[in-house]
């Protein structure tokens, strides 16, 4: 009687065992605000908690090489790219791209990370101000025109656009 008992039961078991959902929307919650803080990681495997969230959702592994992590990063990234948007007071486009977020917020190192690391797409019109990141970065450069940001902000430019980036015109 136990080894039927055994044969029924394990099916079971493993049915209710669940794999990991890869990739997870659910850990990206608290993106915007670890980019907009620019807070640095505690668990020691990354320098910004930005990192280890994007990392998390996507499923990388410590074995991962770079190029598959930048592989599993950028499904995610496509997958959920209609949900990878800011709202912050400081931050002057409702529902923007966390990219247009990271520029608004001066963070270069969520920039660099996406563009030239992880190859996500730089080319998403939000439909909420019909621009490109790269058109929000070349409008921010006009407003702080003669400004000690503007030379930041063209630095953003020429790496986004290295990077493949386009104005919304060129799509």
């Amino acid at each position: 009687m136990a080894p039927l008992f055994l044969m029924i039961a394990t099916p079971v078991t493993c049915l209710a065992q669940k794999a990991p959902v890869c990739p997870n929307g659910d850990k990206l919650p608290n993106i915007c605000m670890a980019i907009g803080t620019a807070s640095t990681d505690n668990t020691g495997r990354y320098q910004f908690t930005y990192q280890r969230i994007i990392s998390d959702a996507a499923c990388v592994t410590p074995e991962d090489s770079e190029e598959e992590a930048g592989r599993k990063i950028r499904a995610m990234w496509t997958k959920y790219e209609d949900k990878l948007i800011c709202n912050n007071t400081r931050f002057d486009v409702q529902n923007g791209s966390m990219l247009k977020f990271a520029a608004s917020a001066r963070f270069e190192d969520f920039l660099f990370d996406a563009s030239m690391i992880w190859k996500v797409n730089l080319n998403r019109v939000d439909p909420s101000d019909g621009r490109t990141v790269l058109d929000y970065v070349q409008k921010e450069i006009e407003r702080n025109r003669g400004t000690s940001i503007e030379s930041k902000l063209k630095s953003y430019y020429d790496m986004l656009r290295t990077a493949g980036a386009k104005h919304r015109p060129e799509l």
